[in-house]
């Protein structure tokens, strides 16, 4: 297994032995991806991007509280029939 691998990074890899369906090992194998992990700059921008998503909504959600759908859409539907109608414009009022 570890032949198949192109692994070009100094660590060692870890062979873990599991059996899945009677629940041995996944513990063992939990703790040691933590490990590789833990050591990588990988984890830590993947826990960045994530957190960043997660913000980036809550932000989003808390900022549309103060929106009413229905108000917007009779707000949306009287400036459509403006000739003058510009979508952009119309969202900077929001």
């Amino acid at each position: 297994l570890k032949a198949m691998l192109h692994d070009f990074s100094t660590h060692q890899i870890e062979v873990i032995k599991t059996t899945a369906s009677q629940n041995e090992g996944i513990d063992n194998l939990s703790l040691a991806i933590d490990r590789v992990l833990k050591k990588t700059d990988i984890h830590k921008e993947r826990k960045l991007a994530l957190t960043l998503e997660k913000c980036w909504r809550i932000i989003q959600h808390n900022k549309m509280k103060t929106i009413n759908k229905s108000e917007l859409e009779l707000a949306l539907k009287q400036s459509i029939e403006n000739t003058n109608f510009n979508i952009y414009n119309f969202c900077n009022k929001y």
